[in-house]
């Protein structure tokens, strides 16, 4: 999966950043939605399935804060793996190519 630069989601502009974490990013991602910015690891190579689940996780978190869900992290972690293993393992694209 290519990870976009930017993504908009529930119409805000959120900004995607690929970082190399160290102690203080530990995690495969994080976002925060007052500053719209969502940052993926790739830390110790992490593998691009790594980094595209830890994409899907995010937008999860955004749409959960965002319509207040208050969806348990756990949840929001198995939606995340779930919905990028039904992606991944279709060769889903949702693109018509003509």
């Amino acid at each position: 999966m290519k990870i976009p630069k930017r993504i908009v989601v529930n119409g805000h502009e959120f900004t995607v950043s690929l970082i190399v974490g160290d102690t203080r990013f530990a995690s495969a991602g994080d976002v925060c939605n007052w500053t719209k910015t969502i940052r993926i690891n790739t830390a110790d190579e992490a593998a691009e399935s790594t980094q595209a689940e830890a994409l899907l996780h995010e937008l999860i978190e955004i749409i959960d804060h965002d319509n207040e869900l208050k969806l348990s992290h756990n949840t929001i972690c198995t939606l995340g793996e779930q919905l990028f293993g039904i992606i991944r393992n279709n060769n889903l694209d949702f693109i018509t190519k003509e």
